[in-house]
């Protein structure tokens, strides 16, 4: 299962349109992602000079957690717009 946060870096300025791609050492489960906004970010308001960081993380639920992502996928927000979980 996928988890994604993001965030605003204030005033770190990346040129171009690479993003940096880091894997935490010692771990397959974590990537941190600094890029600059992209051209339709920009059209919505944001800054060149403020990059983001997406932090994504790759881990399996527990048997205790997993009831909980269930519920979530068959609740009133998720009926027309969320995938079903695959588990291997």
């Amino acid at each position: 299962m996928l988890f994604k946060l993001s965030y605003t870096i204030r005033r770190l300025d990346l040129r171009g349109d690479q993003s940096l791609d880091i894997s935490l050492p010692n771990s397959d489960e974590i990537r941190l992602i600094y890029r600059p906004p992209s051209n339709e970010e920009r059209e919505i308001g944001h800054k060149s000079y403020n990059a983001f960081l997406d932090v994504i993380g790759d881990f399996k639920p527990t048997k205790n957690s997993l009831p909980i992502f269930a519920a979530m996928l068959e609740g009133p927000l998720c009926q027309t717009s969320c995938h079903p979980l695959v588990f291997t």
